[in-house]
């Protein structure tokens, strides 16, 4: 499995430091995780809600289930982790609702083993979603 410094140095020239592949921008149709498409395309309207979090909470979110990824599904890790990091997030810091310290398992557990993946801290961090 490459690492994520692994996919910057295997960058094309003329892509500069962007990494060798567009990001995916959904999952298929057919895949389990297109779950995961849905909600982080509802999480800005859900954020508003009172029950957001609850809501969150009661999600089926399914776990990585292929193990580590090869070359063909790295991209698809990196917007399972994306799409998690998002969630956990917006879960944490809901605007007008009280602080949180804690991510319900549903949504801690399989960002934890994608970050293990990927082997990157368990967070959303700017490079994850940026580049």
């Amino acid at each position: 499995m490459a690492t994520l410094a692994e996919v910057f140095s295997s960058h094309y020239p003329q892509r500069g430091l962007l990494p060798a592949y567009d990001p995916l921008s959904s999952f298929p149709a057919d895949s389990p995780y297109a779950m995961l498409d849905q909600l982080g395309g509802d999480l800005p309207s859900l954020l508003l809600e009172k029950n957001c979090r609850d809501y969150l909470a009661g999600q089926a979110i399914p776990r990585w289930e292929e193990g580590p990824a090869g070359p063909d599904r790295l991209p698809q890790l990196y917007l399972y982790y994306v799409r998690l990091g998002f969630l956990a997030s917006g879960y944490v810091n809901q605007v007008g609702q009280p602080a949180v310290h804690h991510l319900p398992a549903n949504i801690a557990v399989p960002l934890v083993q994608v970050c293990r993946l990927l082997d990157r801290p368990p967070i959303l961090s700017y490079d994850g979603y940026a580049l």
